[in-house]
């Protein structure tokens, strides 16, 4: 009988295995991450892998990309057992990886991060040949659909854009088996379909893909089969035709997933932040006005590179003001450092909480208090009972799956790490919080918890900013909603009277339906 595979169909064959893993297991300490693991990838296929934070995903991957050795368990590649010991191992087989958090290097032209490890060599011994290597970039660039100037530095790209020379990177290298973690979490629609499009025709060419995403709906539009891993062990594997949104919460859980976003039932007090006429220095703020409440969530929308994170960034004293005043509680401030603002009783969570919000060597203790230390200091010492005290309160309050309260950040999943770095600013007494993209990355389990977080702070009277790119949390979660094009802002529109066309209508510069 034939099969539907995607709307086309296609007479069934016997598939052919390009990789697998037999009982695989790894434990950290006491912690055990994976246990008995089984999982199989065919030959031009792209196989979703699901789970929420913590579930064992990150380590699985790194096994298979010799990053990690497994404890015990085999893997097989084009039906012969291999031993990946070593990155390199990975990499002679063809198996590619892209993380979520990126491995770029700043200072470096787009070219040169795209061609890292494989320059093409110069005439001469020890050297590059520069025109092939752009050549190369540029080549790559171009399958992608993007037109990102190869000379560029990748300091001064956009999230999205680094994302992008990422893909690139792995590209190059033709990869027989690419894994992907969470690789639209920074890409707008439009760069999304960019990217399915390239997936769809390297699956086509015989790419086998593991393609791990924390958007489920995605995968209905991508995958062939998803298999969930949860608490470390495999709970299932199904077509994605066999599937739906509500089984694989419920696989992914372990129990039916309640009422994504909360029913507000908080009525706003009086205005807490009242923002006129703001601009930034760059120009990507342009004359921003706007008000927030206590105990109300106003969501600023609008597509990548609109302007929405340099507003947050100025709000927080990160970029210099150019005009306009900023009231908190009726009495003008001056954001003129990001020490002034954190004083003032502004938090920020900011879009990339790997470089901007975490210090990844130091442990969930340090990084949760870190603004908050001169709160725990008596002449010139920390109290580090005190401080100790307060952070396993919040961790415990906000439910930060740890080891210990030393135990270093880098090792906590994304959801854990955001909840720390959320909770950091609750244990400074933070009045406003402004939250960049504050679910990017994050499994559907931590977001519906977030969410309650959120509401648990407007019932405190904290009012909250949270800038999103994702229209479904965007509508879901705020009472009042901004949209941001080319630095100005449009609204604001009530959670009642805002559709999705007439935000993506504002978000194009076309006002109104």
């Amino acid at each position: 009988m034939p099969v539907s595979y995607h709307g086309e169909e296609m007479c069934p064959v016997d598939p052919v295995i390009r990789l697998s893993t037999a009982r695989i297991s790894k434990a950290f300490g006491a912690t055990q991450a994976l246990n008995q693991i089984d999982f199989d990838l065919r030959v031009g296929e792209i196989h979703a892998l699901l789970g929420e934070n913590g579930a064992g995903k990150s380590t699985f991957i790194k096994i298979l990309a010799g990053d990690y050795s497994a404890d015990q368990g085999e893997i097989t590649y084009d039906g012969k057992p291999v031993r990946l010991q070593s990155p390199s191992d990975s990499r002679n087989l063809g198996i590619r990886v892209i993380y979520q958090e990126f491995n770029l290097v700043p200072t470096m032209s787009v070219a040169e991060n795209i061609c890292l490890g494989s320059y093409p060599p110069g005439r001469l011994p020890a050297t590059i040949n520069i025109t092939e290597m752009k050549r190369l970039a540029q080549e790559v660039l171009g399958r992608l659909g993007e037109e990102i100037p190869i000379q560029t530095l990748v300091r001064n790209l956009t999230v999205a854009q680094q994302q992008v020379v990422e893909i690139a990177k792995a590209l190059l290298c033709q990869p027989t088996v690419l894994i992907m973690d969470e690789p639209t979490s920074a890409l707008n629609d439009q760069e999304t379909e960019h990217l399915f499009a390239l997936l769809r025709s390297l699956r086509d060419r015989g790419v086998s893909i593991i393609y791990i995403s924390h958007r489920i709906d995605e995968l209905f539009k991508l995958a062939n089969r998803v298999t969930v891993l949860r608490d470390g062990v495999t709970v299932g594997t199904v077509d994605i035709g066999a599937a739906t949104r509500a089984t694989l919460v419920q696989m992914m859980v372990g129990r039916e997933l309640a009422e994504m976003y909360p029913k507000r039932s908080i009525a706003p007090g009086q205005v807490l932040l009242e923002v006129k006429g703001l601009s930034a220095a760059g120009n990507k703020v342009r004359d921003v006005s706007f008000q927030v409440r206590r105990g109300e969530i106003v969501a600023i929308f609008g597509l990548l590179g609109a302007g929405q994170s340099e507003l947050a960034r100025t709000l927080f004293g990160a970029i210099p003001a150019a005009s306009g005043h900023v009231l908190l509680d009726g009495q003008p401030i001056t954001l003129h450092s990001t020490t002034a603002a954190r004083a003032a009783g502004i938090g920020l969570v900011p879009e990339d909480r790997k470089t901007g919000g975490l210090v990844g060597q130091l442990g969930v203790k340090a990084n949760l208090t870190l603004a908050a230390l001169p709160r725990y200091a008596r002449c010139g010492m920390v109290r580090t009972g005190l401080e100790m005290r307060e952070a396993t309160e919040w961790a415990d309050r906000l439910n930060v799956k740890r080891a210990s309260m030393s135990q270093p950040i880098r090792f906590l999943s994304g959801g854990n790490q955001q909840k720390v770095v959320i909770a950091r600013w609750l244990a400074n007494q933070s009045r406003v919080l402004v939250l960049d993209q504050p679910t990017r990355g994050v499994d559907v389990g931590a977001k519906v918890e977030i969410y309650r977080l959120l509401e648990d702070l407007c019932e405190q009277g904290v009012g909250v900013v949270i800038i999103s790119i994702e229209m479904p949390e965007v509508l879901g979660i705020a009472d009042h909603i901004y949209v941001m094009c080319q630095g100005r802002m449009v609204g604001p529109y009530s959670r009642t009277e805002a559709t999705k066309h007439k935000l993506m209508s504002c978000a194009v510069g076309i006002e109104g339906e």
